[in-house]
């Protein structure tokens, strides 16, 4: 019998995972967003984020590269931004925060950052997106 495994294997590292060049580029993308999100806030006078989670392909390094017929799809990093909070405004204020915060810094967008229901997304030219989700963060003793 034939053994595919090779085949498979060869197909899936060329067609379906990211590179490693394709991977640290995502990295450089997100820690950008991150810094431009930091440096946004503080111009805006707003409070500083307190920590961030990893969510989606990027944080499960399963990133998958988008089907070349399909214009539609894109790279995605998920990248939650989390306030304390006493620090968050209200749901659609804090994203908004967020939203302001990379339009100051971004550049190469194909459109302005926009505040969805549930996260701020920017999508660039090149063939990526970042969604932010925003959280805030809740003590209480138990």
């Amino acid at each position: 019998m034939y053994d595919f495994s090779k085949r498979i294997s060869s197909f899936h590292n060329q067609h379906v995972r990211l590179s490693n060049d394709q991977r640290a580029d995502m990295k450089r993308r997100r820690e950008t967003n991150l810094d431009r999100i930091e440096k946004g806030l503080e111009e805006l006078e707003k409070p500083a984020f307190k920590e961030t989670i990893n969510q989606g392909g990027y944080a499960q390094k399963t990133m998958t590269q988008p089907p070349e017929s399909d214009q539609e799809s894109r790279y995605d990093i998920d990248l939650g931004i989390v306030f304390d909070q006493d620090d968050a405004n209200g749901p659609r204020t804090t994203r908004d925060w967020v939203r302001q915060a990379i339009a100051r810094k971004a550049t190469n967008m194909k459109n302005d950052p926009v505040t969805k229901k549930k996260c701020v997304r920017v999508v660039y030219a090149d063939g990526y997106q970042c969604d932010f989700p925003v959280f805030r963060r809740r003590w209480t003793d138990v």
